[in-house]
């Protein structure tokens, strides 16, 4: 439906339709309908992926090509911790867009291990992604 003619407001939609043996019929929606006012964006606004202001962040701790789980893992700038799962992955809520050190500590194979990777989370592309940490 297009509605760049419209003003914000709340509107009352009337359907016209006609059925394949050509019966016509219309309806009023009882429901209002609420048209708000578009949001004000320049062309570099709409060709910028922009980073959303909080995002979560994922990840997987492998130890060789295992998963290794129960491994701490911390975001060193933000003090913040959690435990991979049984499948190795991690993830921390509301984090703030960034750039991080991820460290990693844990028993893998017998022994304590650690790894560290640097992320970089500046678009929705960067939250989308599962980070990796190698654990040596």
């Amino acid at each position: 439906i297009p509605s760049s003619d419209l003003k914000p407001g709340t509107y009352y939609l009337k359907i016209r339709a006609t059925d394949r043996v050509g019966l016509r019929t219309t309806e009023t929606l009882r429901s209002p309908v609420e048209v708000l006012a578009a949001p004000t964006t320049t062309p570099k606004d709409r060709d910028t992926p922009q980073a959303p202001a909080r995002g979560t962040l994922r990840g997987i701790v492998r130890f060789g090509s295992s998963a290794a789980f129960g491994i701490r893992v911390t975001i060193k700038e933000l003090s913040k911790s959690t435990e991979s799962n049984s499948r190795g992955i991690f993830q921390f809520e509301d984090i703030p867009a960034g750039t991080y050190t991820l460290e990693a500590e844990g028993p893998a194979k017998g022994r304590n291990r650690s790894g560290e990777a640097r992320v970089q989370l500046q678009t929705r592309q960067d939250f989308a992604k599962t980070w990796p940490i190698a654990l040596q």
